[in-house]
């Protein structure tokens, strides 16, 4: 990189539609027909400026040029007369935004997923590399959820960083520290509202069930339209009792009742809370 010297007081912004956007990568990407740049002063209102009036360059080299190219790209709406504006960083990565990432299947054990770069390689830290793309396990998304996306561009360009953001389908319940647990749990009366539960599902995976005292009480919670779980009564024809939140604190969810067995495919919690 150069010592060139940027203007405090000027620079250049970009605003992004939802086109922009891919719902598995945290970074959003540059798409010509989905952007605009404007050209920022301070204490004075931003202005619009054509695509014919911003350069570009690869980020880490020198030369702007006036057409966009692919990669991590820096973006800098001319300015007047001396003037030089702050550029913005972009990603520009060749494909439809909604193509780039994929998921091809989720089930209760691992997500798999396909990444559409033919312009180098991808390294995903952790995932595993399958036919259709990548795959991480329950644990990794229930601990991690996001993932460095390692891309080298084929051109000799430096790689690039990106986040990935995989959603975790099912039922997770966290203790008072955020971390995942299962199984046996003996918890302290103190302890319970610090104990949190969510429930991500889709049309293919939308229940759950809890068991109270012994099965006296089988509620099955079902995932609504509106992002609720409708709760239903097992022992009386699926009749509904009640509505409560998709995530929230466990204490609520258990209904003050310290004896439970909470059901979700072959994942089980059985919940005992103590004096």
């Amino acid at each position: 990189m150069s010592d060139e010297i940027f203007s405090d007081d000027v620079w250049t912004e970009v605003e992004l539609t939802s086109e922009c956007y891919n719902p598995y990568i945290v970074e959003p990407f540059f798409d010509e027909d989905a952007a605009q740049f404007f050209l920022c002063r301070k204490e004075q209102e931003k202005k619009p400026v054509r695509m014919s009036m911003v350069v570009f360059r690869k980020y880490g080299t020198e030369e702007w040029e006036d057409d966009i190219m692919d990669g991590v790209i820096e973006a800098q709406a001319l300015g007047s007369g001396s003037e030089e504006p702050q550029p913005v960083l972009l990603y520009n990565i060749g494909v439809s935004p909604k193509d780039f990432v994929q998921v091809v299947s989720q089930n209760g054990g691992s997500l798999t997923f396909a990444v559409n770069y033919e312009d180098g390689e991808v390294e995903i830290e952790g995932a595993t590399k399958v036919a259709e793309g990548f795959r991480v396990n329950r644990e990794q998304l229930m601990n991690e959820g996001t993932f460095e996306m390692k891309l080298t561009p084929e051109d000799g360009s430096a790689p690039f960083t990106l986040h990935l953001s995989l959603p975790y389908l099912g039922m997770t319940i966290r203790d008072g520290e955020g971390n995942p647990v299962s199984g046996e749990l003996n918890v302290p009366f103190m302890d319970i509202m610090n104990y949190t539960y969510t429930f991500k599902g889709n049309v293919d995976d939308d229940r759950f069930t809890i068991s109270f005292n012994n099965d006296k009480i089988i509620y099955v919670y079902i995932l609504t339209e509106n992002g609720k779980l409708s709760i239903r009564s097992k022992k009386d024809h699926m009749d509904k009792v009640g509505e409560t939140d998709a995530e929230g604190r466990l204490a609520l969810l258990l209904q003050g009742i310290p004896n439970a067995v909470i059901k979700h495919k072959e994942q089980r919690w059985r919940i005992t809370v103590t004096d």
